[in-house]
């Protein structure tokens, strides 16, 4: 049986003057860690000593918010650097222990960021679209490993109040409880792919500050969401109107990402507006051509580096609004 753990970033919708989301970035991800009982412990104990050793936090005892300490890494001298190496050290410690993630992504549209009740609609479509595509990736990647998953969220928002009546729509086929439908924003193009078949249960809540994993999966996220506005930001340049692609800001390096796609068999899932269902996709392949954070110089890994074409090419399958 797997604990599979959920969180969610990028979904603040807020821009700046030249309509950039400036807070969260262009892209609302969902983002699941896998973990087996026979590795929960390890992940457990290696989060714990990360973060006492780096941060200087106990985190049996306050709650991490990866947002927080982020944000706060030039708070002391020297501080940035500790930080920076927490992340790394975390990525790669998940990738020795081959923890598999998965994500939904959706990118989000510049045109609907003014707050009015046509906007807040198309809003929370894309967002459904995010977490529908998530839980579409889980069943197929469950199947793949032959297990069967408890699904793990932040009791707090109101976005886990939408993930739970996907769940339940997903699940409700065998036993259909009296007086509840099957509503949902995103409707199944097949409706036997769209039944689960591996989720155990219905969606569990705990609280993040009594949760380890909990915090631990935020981590992950949230990284995953800033690398993913870098991977934005050096293939869609536009100087004056949006940030400059900077590797300074983004938590961990390109050789640590690309170990950690290849190693935890980090596979994402989006919704083909077109095709009117979910695409499903593995990071790593793309051979041995890694991902980068600014345009191509050198060599990573010592492998060469993707073209810069190629890396916006992966983007254009998701990414509409450059």
């Amino acid at each position: 049986m797997i604990l599979a753990y959920i969180d969610e970033s990028g979904t603040n919708f807020s821009q700046d003057s030249n309509g950039y989301f400036n807070v969260d970035g262009p892209y609302a991800i969902w983002t699941s860690v896998l973990i087996s009982e026979k590795k929960y412990f390890d992940v457990e104990r290696g989060f714990q000593d990360l973060a006492k050793k780096y941060i200087g936090t106990n985190a049996n005892k306050n709650e991490l918010h990866a947002t927080k300490i982020w944000t706060n890494r030039k708070s002391a001298a020297g501080q940035e650097e500790k930080v920076k190496q927490y992340f790394e050290e975390l990525f790669q410690f998940t990738s020795k222990l081959h923890i598999p993630v998965v994500f939904g992504i959706q990118q989000k549209d510049p045109k609907i960021a003014v707050k009015n009740k046509k906007n807040a609609t198309a809003k929370e479509v894309q967002l459904a679209r995010a977490r529908y595509s998530l839980l579409t990736l889980m069943e197929h990647r469950l199947a793949s490993m032959d297990e069967t998953a408890v699904l793990v969220s932040d009791e707090e928002g109101t976005d886990v109040e939408s993930l739970k009546k996907l769940v339940f729509n997903r699940t409700k086929w065998r036993y259909s409880p009296p007086g509840q439908k099957s509503v949902g924003i995103v409707k199944p193009k097949f409706l036997f792919e769209h039944q689960s078949n591996f989720i155990l249960d219905q969606l569990h809540y705990v609280d993040s500050k009594d949760s380890l994993l909990m915090q631990y999966v935020d981590h992950i996220c949230f990284v995953i969401r800033k690398v993913f506005e870098q991977f934005y930001l050096a293939s869609y340049p536009d100087p004056g109107k949006r940030p400059t692609a900077n590797p300074d800001l983004v938590p961990i390096t390109e050789g640590t990402f690309n170990t950690f796609a290849e190693f935890c068999g980090v596979e994402f899932a989006f919704f083909n507006e077109q095709r009117k269902d979910v695409d499903i996709s593995r990071l790593s392949l793309r051979g041995i051509e890694p991902f980068f954070f600014n345009p191509p110089t050198s060599g990573v890994l010592g492998f060469p580096r993707m073209p810069q074409t190629v890396q916006t090419q992966f983007l254009n399958i998701f990414t509409q609004y450059h």
